[in-house]
Formats: structure tokens, sequence, C-alpha cells
């Protein structure tokens, strides 16, 4: 009984959100098309307004520039960039470990809950960005029922793949995916850091580092950075743990803000 208070609460959330959403959208729609609207209106009174035709140009150009200026702020909104997927994180956890008995050999492997926000959901994108140089394993999917659908292509600096959740998903429902990478830095580049911008909006972020013994770090920083120009700017330190017996750096970030970049950076 409890489950389904539960589940019916998460749908009924989900419903006012999407309800809202398309409302403002709705709302920003109505607006553009009023612009244009007015505009084919006034051009059959165009011999009587020519005089006037440098100020109304002003005019609706500036209306026009307003009303998408509107619609394009809205589309960013977190929660609009969720609507359009049809899904939102819940919870997202990245774990970069290096092997003890070859230290180019890395791995990377995130799990993240997703919930659906309308009904038919069946994949979900996600990105990602190595600072290596050498064999860069594609991202395979180790959580059962979910596959990687076609390969993964690149779209400016980042890495894109579909991941298909071998069924439909029914709203307020949530799925674990699970995603491993496989990456042989033969070049020498890593960088020690691992990194996540929020670029999709999740409710809590784990990042996790496992180093070998010989490799303990003597420094370590967790930041938040803004997104914000200039970019990379840090907000603030953040807390973390780090256990010396099992090589673990570990920082949890409640409500990560969105666009900003959460970052544990560490030193040998």
């Amino acid at each position: 009984m409890f489950s389904r208070r539960v589940r019916l609460s998460a749908r009924l959330k989900t419903a006012a959100v999407i309800a809202s959403e398309l409302l403002k959208l709705g709302a920003a729609v109505y607006t553009l098309l009023s612009v244009l609207g007015i505009s084919a209106a006034l051009s059959a009174f165009w011999p009587l307004l020519h005089p006037f035709a440098p100020a109304l140009g002003y005019a609706f150009l500036g209306s026009l520039g307003t009303a998408l200026t509107f619609v394009w702020f809205l589309v960013r909104r977190p929660t609009a960039r969720r609507l359009l997927r049809g899904y939102r994180w819940i919870r997202a956890e990245y774990c970069y470990s290096i092997d003890s008995q070859n230290t180019s050999v890395h791995a990377q492997r995130i799990r993240i809950t997703l919930e659906a926000i309308r009904p038919g959901v069946n994949y979900f994108e996600n990105r990602y960005l190595w600072s290596g140089r050498g064999d860069e394993g594609g991202p395979e999917v180790v959580s059962s029922g979910h596959r990687l659908q076609g390969s993964a292509w690149r779209r400016g600096v980042w890495n894109h793949y579909y991941v298909h959740l071998g069924r439909s998903l029914a709203v307020g429902e949530r799925e674990d995916v699970e995603i491993l990478q496989r990456l042989h830095d033969t070049g020498g580049a890593f960088e020690p850091f691992l990194a996540k911008t929020i670029l999709e909006p999740v409710d809590y972020l784990i990042l996790r580092v496992l180093l070998p013994h010989q490799l303990l770090p003597r420094k370590i920083n967790v930041t938040e950075g803004s997104s914000a120009v200039p970019t990379d700017v840090v907000v603030k330190q953040l807390p973390f743990s780090f256990d010396a017996d099992t090589g673990e750096i570990r920082a949890e970030i409640p409500s990560p803000v969105f666009l900003h970049r959460y970052e544990i950076r560490w030193e040998y």
C-alpha cells in the first residue's frame, strides 16, 4: 500500500510539472504567433502605414526578438529539458578506477537511476569525455535487459551514445542503468581528475575514484565550478572522504546545480 501511494504521488507530481511546463511553452508559442499575426494584419494597411515603416520595423523586430528569447530560455530550463527527453535523472554514480597491476589500465563504471516523466520512454542518452590517449574502449552496457543502441559518435568535444532500455517505462517508473568503459592510457596523457558537468539535471550525484596503493594521492581537491563566464571558476570546495586502505576518494553531492561542474582532482 505504501509503495502504491509513493508511486501515485510521484505520478501526480510529474503530471503537475509536465502540465506547468506545457502551459509555459504554450504561452511562449502564443506570444510568438501573436507577434506574427499582428504583423500580418498590419501588412494589409501597408499603404497607410508606409510613412511609419522604420518605427514599425523596429517594434516588430524587438517584439519578435523578445518572444524568441523567451522560448529559448524556456527550452533551456532543466525541467523543460527533462520533458523533451521524457525522463529525469534521480541518481548518478561515477566511479573511476586505476588497475594496481598495470597503472595505464583504467576503467569507468557509471550507475544511473532514471524516472520516466511521460509514457513510452525506452532509451536514454549519455555522453563522455576522456583526457587519456590510447585504447579508448566504447561504452559497454552491463545492466540486465539493456543494450547499446548503435555505436558512440562524436559531437564537438563529447562522445554521445544511446542505451535502449529493452522495454517502455510508464510515468513514474524507474530504471537502473549501468555502463562500463575500459580505457588504456598507453600515451600517458591522463590527467588525474574525475568530473561531471550537470548537463542533465540530477537529484543526487556521487563521484568515486579508486587508486592503487602505489598511486595514493598526496593532495586531493573536490570542487564545484560555475557555468558563468569565465568558465571553471571555483564556487566552493566540497567535502569528501578518503580511505587509504582501499584507495577510495568519495564525494556525495545532493541537489547539484544545473550546468555546474563537480570535480575530484588529485596529485601524486
